[in-house]
């Protein structure tokens, strides 16, 4: 990025968490039932956000010349938490992984 600005190329990182698209509607989960693609997509949902919300950031911060844009309030909270205690953030990671993983399992086909 530095070497860029003496050109007056200035560069913004777009790190946008959930946006609501049809492709949750269409995901396939493989070796799962529709089941598991329910209960994803609501999760994941849960947290996303309407995409006019998700350029309007965009557009906004390449105004700005902002390096760094998070758009969500759930992966402004994971970057935050990620980048300033990482050691809390792998714990939340392995016990959510863990606690997802058996959440699926009576998901999975037979």
């Amino acid at each position: 990025m530095l070497e860029t600005l003496s050109h007056g190329i200035h560069v913004t990182c777009i790190c946008p968490g959930g946006v609501k698209t049809p492709m949750y509607d269409t995901s396939v989960f493989k070796g799962f039932d529709e089941g598991a693609r329910k209960k994803a997509k609501n999760m994941l949902l849960a947290s996303a956000q309407e995409p006019e919300d998700t350029a309007r950031s965009i557009v906004d911060a390449v105004k700005k010349k902002r390096f760094l844009v998070v758009t969500t309030s759930v992966a402004k909270t994971a970057y935050f938490l990620r980048r300033h205690f990482p050691g809390v953030w792998f714990l939340l990671m392995r016990t959510l992984a863990k606690r997802l993983a058996s959440d699926f399992d009576k998901y999975k086909i037979s």
